[in-house]
């Protein structure tokens, strides 16, 4: 009969304990380094309905302009037809002088929301009134042009955000091994 003898490692334990604890997500985490990585994505969705006017959320190209303001729109001084108000102004829709647009689109911008809620929900939006009369258009008198909507390939974009900053996590854990 062979003797077997056995002998616990406990370095080797507790270093694979601090590993396994280095990978986990915590709240600090959470709310911040992958937060910002959601938000970036966020912004560059939102930038995609504002070139395509609403296409690409799902909800199909935004309505166009009322007679009226189309034709309002068009005397401003500036208008497409002349000069140009400045940076920003163009003939899309939700775009008059750019100021929604950048709110909702600069994740720099005082104005652009993104919030953490444990234990792992993300808010974002804008704080901007003509904003929220676009997104909720019918109790406003509007149709209803949302730049927040998302796409079920677009929400699996944040998964595969998740999943990148997961795989960089794994390698800067192994890295310091």
């Amino acid at each position: 009969m062979a003797k077997v003898s056995w002998r616990t490692d406990h370095e080797g334990i507790e270093r694979m304990r601090e590993l396994t604890e280095a990978l986990i997500l915590t709240e600090k985490d959470r709310a911040g380094p992958l937060r910002i990585v959601m938000h970036k994505e966020h912004a560059r969705q939102v930038k995609q309905a504002f070139q395509t006017e609403g296409a690409s959320t799902g909800m199909g190209k935004w309505k166009g302009w009322s007679p009226s303001y189309a034709a309002w729109r068009a005397s401003l001084p500036g208008s497409p037809s002349g000069r140009r108000l400045g940076p920003g102004f163009g003939s899309k829709i939700l775009v008059l002088g750019g100021e929604m647009k950048s709110k909702a689109t600069k994740v720099s911008h005082p104005d652009f929301v993104s919030l953490f809620k444990k234990p792992f929900t993300y808010s974002f939006g804008v704080r901007d009134e003509k904003a929220v009369k676009h997104e909720n258009g019918p109790s406003f008198g509007l149709p209803r042009r949302s730049f927040i909507q998302k796409t079920p390939g677009q929400l699996e974009h944040f998964n595969l955000e998740l999943t990148n900053f997961w795989k960089k996590r794994i390698r800067q854990v192994l890295r310091n091994a």
